[in-house]
């Protein structure tokens, strides 16, 4: 059973200045509303938005849903404004464990003929914003074609999309996924996995404790302290990683840099330079390949069972600080053991400098 509690609606209006010669000033207009929804065993909450931030908290002991809305938008002609956020609306359903908060805009029809064109035309901001407190524990889905989604304090699964906007994710108990078009995506203190994907834009990711998947077709990835392994994938632009277990790389036109890796490598760069600086914690592979670009490896500590390496590159120079039991030599290759020589390292490039060293002491 769904229980609703609304509070009076508080409408605000003021004038914006118009530039010189402007015959009419815009108004922006504001109501707000709110109301609280019964949970009665549902585990799950959806959310729909089409133009506006959404912004959630999880609360320990909460048993409902607390729901604030709030309307707004900038027009010429006040009593248009009223009328179309009049009919701008939260729909509250269930459907068996789930319930979905959806905003609903009103359709053509059911305005003035030509108010929707107006609106349009004047670029007037028609939108509703969300402010949802829900019981940490409930998992929620959140989509909006436009806006900002800032999610913070849940103990539960998260997802978050945006079409246009960014996505916020903090202090989350459980798994995180995230997807945005345009825009960025930021997450802290995630004690689950995290899938963040974007198509344009900047991920930056702190202190998660699960594996990491993180996509980008064009943007800036900032990543630290991640506890379980990460797979990164980058088009264009630049990936830089403090703190991770195995990692598993892929690059076109990107420059990245690798810093404390603690597990294995499985990387590629067709275009671009890849630096790694790791910390091994027991024996390990390592992979890395470039087409066209620099790839350099350095150990911070030295790795438990030694290693054998095979590196070349066609055209480029190989600098090598190892203390390494040569078995074959060339003039773009190398190969040898360094100690017992357990674990393999593999480094080839068809166009860059190859550079690998130990840390002395």
């Amino acid at each position: 059973m769904l229980k609703f509690v609304k509070t009076a609606a508080v409408i605000a209006s003021m004038a914006v200045l118009c530039a010189p010669g402007d015959a009419v000033s815009a108004r922006a207009f504001m109501e707000t509303d709110s109301r609280v929804i019964g949970i009665d065993g549902a585990k799950k909450v959806v959310i729909l938005g089409i133009n506006g931030n959404i912004s959630i908290t999880g609360e320990a002991g909460r048993k409902d849903i607390f729901l604030k809305t709030i309307k707004s938008g900038n027009v010429e002609n006040e009593e248009e404004a009223g009328e179309i956020i009049r009919q701008m609306e939260v729909k509250v359903t269930r459907s068996g464990d789930t319930i979905k908060l959806e905003t609903i805009y009103p359709k053509n029809y059911q305005v003035k003929r030509n108010l929707i064109a107006f609106l349009v035309k004047r670029q007037s901001g028609i939108r509703m914003e969300l402010e949802i407190i829900l019981p940490e524990g409930i998992g929620a889905d959140v989509t909006t074609a436009s806006g900002k989604i800032s999610i913070s304090g849940m103990n539960a699964d998260v997802e978050a999309a945006a079409s246009s906007g960014d996505v916020e994710m903090r202090n989350i108990g459980g798994k995180i996924v995230s997807t945005v078009s345009a825009g960025s995506i930021g997450a802290m203190d995630i004690a689950g996995d995290a899938e963040l994907k974007t198509l344009s834009g900047r991920i930056f990711a702190k202190n998660i404790s699960g594996n990491v998947t993180a996509e980008t077709a064009s943007g800036r990835m900032e990543l630290a302290e991640i506890g379980g392994s990460l797979k990164c994938r980058i088009e264009y632009g630049t990936v830089i990683v403090d703190g991770v277990g195995d990692l598993d790389y892929r690059g076109i036109s990107a420059e990245a840099k690798f810093v404390d890796v603690r597990g294995s490598i499985n990387a590629s760069t067709a275009s671009g330079s890849a630096a790694f600086r790791v910390k091994p914690e027991k024996s390990v592979d390592y992979r890395i390949t470039a087409s066209s670009g620099d790839i350099f490896l350095r150990f911070l500590t030295l790795m438990e069972g030694g290693y054998t390496l095979d590196a070349g590159t066609t055209s480029g120079e190989i600098t090598v600080h190892l203390p390494i039991d040569i078995r074959k030599v060339g003039r773009n290759n190398i190969s040898g053991v360094v100690r017992e020589g357990k674990a393999r390292i593999f480094m080839e490039t068809a166009s860059g400098n190859i550079g690998i060293e130990e840390s002395e002491g």
